[in-house]
């Protein structure tokens, strides 16, 4: 039992002296911390003497040893670990304080930039959606224009030099736009040269009628001449025959 006791106040020891290493390698020191060294390893002395004679048999060595040293050595080595402890404890309250501070500080930032950032993409993604809407917008007014028969450039603002698809879709569209009005030109040109020829055929029309009429006019006369002639040689055929 005497060995498990001291198995586990060496353990303690151990863990101690890591925690005290661990402390002392974040950069952090405190008063009178020679005095507390001192005072530790006048404990870890007496302590051992104490188990060693225990082991040995002697109980009253040890106590005695407990009795003077070594509750000396435990006082004097809490004396000087309390003030510590209680600096120790402040810096770690300032520091959780300024932790703290800083956290909020961190959010208050993180917040601010993140609005920013909100603010940021939604004017992105109006810019964006601009950059669409409004030449979809254009060539949608273009179309109907030419729906309504208005091939005319002029007044037509299209996006022509843009090196993506709407820049390409526009030019096909005023290239289509330039094609049907020379086409629909063309045609205007053929109506209008087919309705000169139709009014110079009706003229020639109305002439060949008006020829006709007087063919007919004078075929009608040279009837009526026979006509009479044919009387006339009846009338003299019936005078001869009278006069034999």
């Amino acid at each position: 039992q005497i060995e498990k006791n001291k198995k586990d106040i060496h353990d303690y020891m151990d863990v101690y002296e890591k925690d005290w290493q661990e402390y002392q390698s974040l950069g952090m020191h405190a008063d009178k911390e020679d005095e507390v060294a001192a005072h530790w390893q006048a404990f870890k002395t007496q302590t051992d003497r104490m188990l060693d004679l225990c082991l040995a048999g002697d109980q009253k060595g040890a106590l005695d040893i407990y009795n003077h040293d070594g509750i000396m050595a435990i006082i004097a080595w809490d004396d000087t670990m309390r003030p510590m402890r209680e600096g120790i404890q402040q810096e770690a309250a300032t520091l959780n304080e300024e932790n703290s501070e800083s956290v909020a500080n961190a959010v208050k930032g993180m917040l601010v930039e993140t609005l920013i950032a909100l603010v940021v993409l939604g004017l992105l993604a109006w810019a964006v959606t601009q950059s669409i809407v409004k030449p979809l917008g254009k060539m949608m007014a273009d179309c109907k224009r030419l729906g309504d028969g208005d091939f005319r450039d002029e007044g037509v603002h299209t996006d022509e030099e843009r090196a993506d698809e709407f820049g390409a879709m526009a030019r096909e569209i005023a290239d289509m736009r330039t094609h049907l009005g020379k086409m629909f030109q063309k045609t205007s040109d053929s109506a209008e040269h087919i309705a000169a020829a139709s009014e110079e055929l009706t003229a020639s029309s109305q002439q060949s009628a008006q020829a006709s009429t007087q063919v007919a006019q004078s075929v009608q006369q040279a009837s009526n001449a026979v006509v009479n002639q044919q009387k006339g040689i009846d009338v003299s055929t019936e005078s001869v025959g009278n006069v034999w």
